[in-house]
C-alpha cells in the first residue's frame, strides 16, 4: 500500500520543475556546470578511492557509476529547499535534472563495467550456489550452503 506513494511523490516533484527556464542561456550554462561538477566530483572521488584501496579499473568504474546516482535523496532535499523559498524554481529544476541524469546514466555504465570485471573463484562459487538455489523446485530441498 505504501509503495503507491512513491510515484505520487515523484510526479509531484516533476510538476514543480520549470523546463522553460533552461531556454535562458545563463540557467542552461549553470545547469550544465552543476551537472559536470556533480558527476566529475563524485565519480572521480569514488574511482580514486577504489583504486587506492586496491580495486581494479573496471571495479572502480562500476563503483564510481553506482555512487554517482543521486535519485531520491536529492529530490527530497530539493523539495525541502523549494517549499520555504531557499531554492528558486530554476535551481530546483537544475537539482532535479542532475538527479535524473545521474540516475539514468548509472545502469548502463554499471553493466558496461561489470561485464569486464574478472570473476574471482569466490564469486563463481556464490554464483553457482545462487543458480542452484533459484532452479530448485518450490517444494524441493534446502538451498546449498
Amino acid at each position: 500500500m505504501l509503495s503507491g506513494f512513491a510515484p505520487i511523490f515523484f510526479a509531484t516533484a516533476g510538476l514543480r520543475m520549470d523546463l522553460t527556464a533552461l531556454v535562458r542561456l545563463e540557467v542552461l550554462l549553470a545547469g550544465l556546470a552543476v551537472l559536470a561538477i556533480a558527476i566529475i566530483g563524485k565519480f572521480v572521488g569514488a574511482y580514486a578511492g577504489a583504486r587506492l584501496s586496491g580495486l581494479g579499473k573496471w571495479e572502480a568504474l562500476a563503483l564510481g557509476a553506482g555512487l554517482n546516482a543521486r535519485g531520491v535523496i536529492e529530490v527530497v532535499v530539493a523539495m525541502v529547499g523549494l517549499r520555504p523559498g531557499i531554492l528558486s524554481v530554476e535551481a530546483y529544476t537544475i537539482v532535479i535534472l542532475v538527479a535524473i541524469v545521474t540516475s539514468l546514466t548509472a545502469p548502463p555504465i554499471l553493466r558496461f563495467a561489470m561485464a569486464r570485471v574478472e570473476q574471482t573463484s569466490e564469486e563463481e562459487i556464490r554464483e553457482s550456489r545462487h543458480r542452484a538455489w533459484t532452479t530448485e523446485p518450490v517444494g524441493g530441498a534446502e538451498p546449498p550452503l
